[in-house]
């Protein structure tokens, strides 16, 4: 999994994991059960976070080789 998010380029990663984030509070609300919304929420803010991270790294990256 960690591969195919590396493979995404930089800003695409990057908006994807914003949009991932801001929206996470938006798709629990539609779950009725506390536990479950928590779960599911905590879920697509830890995949988020492996996107953005991702994005990070990329651009660390490109500034390290110059």
């Amino acid at each position: 999994m960690l591969d195919n998010i590396k493979a995404v380029p930089e800003k695409i990663a990057f908006l994807i994991g914003i949009s991932l984030i801001l929206s996470s509070g938006f798709i629990s609300f539609f779950i009725q059960s506390h536990a479950s919304s928590t779960i599911v929420q905590g879920f697509i803010i830890c995949v988020a976070t492996l996107f953005v991270l991702s994005a990070a790294d990329q651009r660390h990256s490109k500034e390290c080789d110059k």
